[in-house]
């Protein structure tokens, strides 16, 4: 009975030994790459905020987690998650300081100060927290903090931040294959297939963002399976119901897209009442602008966008869609709101500081609108279509419609207006092929056997985009300072 005894005690002591093992073997693997919710410890909501109220370290950087990403029914408060990423990196949480760098590199329930969030970032990298790793390459994507743009080390420090288990870090990877940035090459089938192990692995808004985008898009064409649009759904509806704005954003936007536009614009116009999200533009680009105008219905009429536009750059948000739509506000007339280009020109130049292509574009109709009696400059405003031609498809429409009602199709210039509507048409630009087409009758008839075999020789010659006139346009704003001295032609 002793010798019994003795060999069950052992027994049972062998296997506590081996379920200590394992204990800490999770733990450890979860500590090296925690990322909180999917990657550290698999807390349940109750348990969570009990953590909390103890101070936890790891807790209160998890919740600050969850109220970022919309999780677990926990309400995103940008002063609350400050708060407790603040009390978190005090107690010398990797997390939490991670987490705290973001909200001063992003001005979150803080004033920004991005050289106190580098700081905080190198401090969680250097303890090997992924996220800290992500926050680095954000840095230099932007180049924030004083640190110049390096796409190679941010993309390198992305690599190290994804190989380290950083969900948002592959999240962001989507992103910029989905759009085409930051040295990536755009392909939107590369990102959605990207998205599917995220979403199913992890729970990610961002992935089922770009996965219901895709299947939106391709609606018509070839469907996306149901049950993976239906996860999407359900974890954006997550976020919806704690009031995610990007979450309510991407939900609206695909329901629109498929034709629920009664669902899709009442969350849209919902997040954008919120005067510091982009998307009280209301995601022009895609929800209720002029791509899905006719999906969308009355409710998406442009004075929508620019009425809202102006209520949120009137309380200080300065996004570069913002500033798009409030400079366009005062460009086109809309409403009972007559054009006021003066008005205009402030807008366009905050916009040209952000280094955003629009603004180009934006200076050009500036410039020649014949009413701006004090600015109006069609050299200059056309040097601006010519600039940004290569990278906007409505710059290119911006000439066909500046030159097209003109009767004096000026011989001097340097463009033909011929070549311009027949480029345009070519690569398929501007909101209107069909009112493009008309344009391009329209100048055949005004044109001489002289003037169109001009046209013809230009179009042959690459009008508008080759070397020849991108960099007589380049030369023409560098002379009204519209460009830096050192800016040049590259392909």
């Amino acid at each position: 009975m002793v010798i019994l005894a003795e060999r069950y005690l052992v027994g049972m002591l062998q296997v506590i030994i081996a379920i200590f093992s394992i204990c800490l073997a999770i733990f450890s693997f979860a500590e090296e790459i925690s990322d909180g919710l999917w990657n550290g410890k698999p807390w349940e909501k109750a348990e969570l905020e009990e953590a909390v109220a103890f101070g936890d370290a790891q807790a209160l950087a998890e919740w600050a987690y969850w109220s970022r990403v919309a999780w677990g029914g926990v309400k995103p408060d940008q002063k609350k998650l400050f708060l407790y990423a603040t009390r978190s990196a005090a107690l010398g949480n990797p997390m939490g300081q991670a987490i705290l760098a973001r909200c001063y590199l992003e001005g979150e329930g803080v004033a920004k100060d991005e050289e106190g969030g580098l700081k905080l970032a190198h401090q969680a990298a250097e303890a090997g927290h992924p996220l800290g790793l992500k926050n680095l390459a954000n840095c230099h994507f932007g180049g924030q903090a004083g640190l110049e743009i390096d796409l190679k080390k941010g993309n390198g420090f992305e690599q190290e931040a994804m190989d380290g288990g950083c969900v948002i870090a592959r999240e962001n990877c989507v992103r910029r294959i989905f759009y085409g940035f930051d040295g990536h090459v755009r392909n939107k089938k590369s990102a959605f297939q990207m998205a599917i192990p995220i979403l199913m692995e992890k729970h990610s808004n961002v992935a089922a963002e770009f996965i219901l985008q895709y299947a939106g898009e391709r609606a018509f064409q070839n469907p996306v399976q149901e049950e993976l649009i239906k996860k999407a759904e359900e974890r954006l509806m997550m976020g919806v119901k704690v009031k995610h704005l990007n979450s309510m954003v991407a939900l609206g936007r695909y329901y629109s897209q498929v034709g629920r536009a009664d669902e899709g614009m009442p969350l849209i116009l919902e997040a954008a009442q919120n005067p510091h999200f982009f998307a009280s533009t209301v995601a022009h680009d895609f929800a209720i602008g002029e791509y899905n105008l006719r999906r969308a219905g009355t409710i998406g009429e442009t004075p929508t966008i620019y009425r809202l536009a102006r209520e949120s750059y009137s309380k200080g948000n300065r996004h570069f869609r913002v500033l798009d739509s409030v400079a366009k506000s005062y460009l086109y007339p809309w409403g009972n709101h007559e054009v006021q280009p003066e008005k205009a020109k402030p807008i366009i130049d905050a916009l040209a500081e952000t280094q955003s292509a629009p603004a180009h574009v934006l200076y050009g109709v500036f410039f020649c609108m014949q009413k701006n009696n004090r600015y109006f400059d069609r050299k200059r405003g056309h040097a601006h279509f010519f600039y940004s031609a290569s990278k906007r498809g409505g710059a290119l429409y911006g000439l066909v419609q500046d030159l097209a009602p003109s009767d004096a199709l000026e011989k001097g210039d340097i463009v033909s207006a011929y070549a311009v509507n027949y480029a345009a048409i070519r690569r398929n630009q501007g909101s209107d092929r069909s009112k493009l087409m008309a344009l391009q009758k329209r100048i055949e008839k005004l044109l001489s056997p002289e003037q169109m075999k001009e046209a013809k020789d230009l179009i042959k010659r690459g009008y508008p985009l080759k070397e020849e006139f991108q960099k007589a346009a380049i030369e023409t704003l560098k002379e009204y300072g519209d460009l830096p001295p050192d800016a040049a032609y590259t392909k």
